[in-house]
């Protein structure tokens, strides 16, 4: 069921052409590798409270709250990363004058290198 879902997705997104096929792809890798983290953590708390509670200690609600800290930490350091990694993210860039550009096709007809 989860598998037809993402195809559904992917063929609306396919209408949009190859580059928001490439874009959307790249995204759910990112996707993936971000939620990795979040499992990690989870194994992590996981082994530990199973250590502990082993070693006849209750350590479950310490263990709980760095869980959530670490995940925290983790969700709002990704939060950062993509918000500066943003297409628009950054301030526009001075147009480079060596390169042509497309804003002047008020040109003659006679200077195919200005449009």
């Amino acid at each position: 069921m989860r598998q037809g879902g993402a195809l559904v997705l992917v063929a609306i997104v396919a209408r949009l052409g190859v580059t928001a096929v490439a874009a959307y792809s790249i995204a759910y890798k990112v996707l993936y590798v971000a939620t990795m983290a979040f499992y990690a953590v989870r194994q992590a708390a996981a082994i530990h409270t199973a250590h502990t509670r082993g070693a006849g200690q209750d350590a479950r609600g310490a263990i709980g709250r760095q869980a959530m800290l670490l995940s925290g930490a983790l969700g709002l350091t990704a939060a950062v990363l993509f918000a500066a990694t943003a297409p628009g993210s950054r301030p526009p860039s001075a147009p480079d004058p060596r390169s042509p550009t497309r804003a002047c096709c008020s040109c003659a007809a006679s200077a195919p290198t200005c449009c």
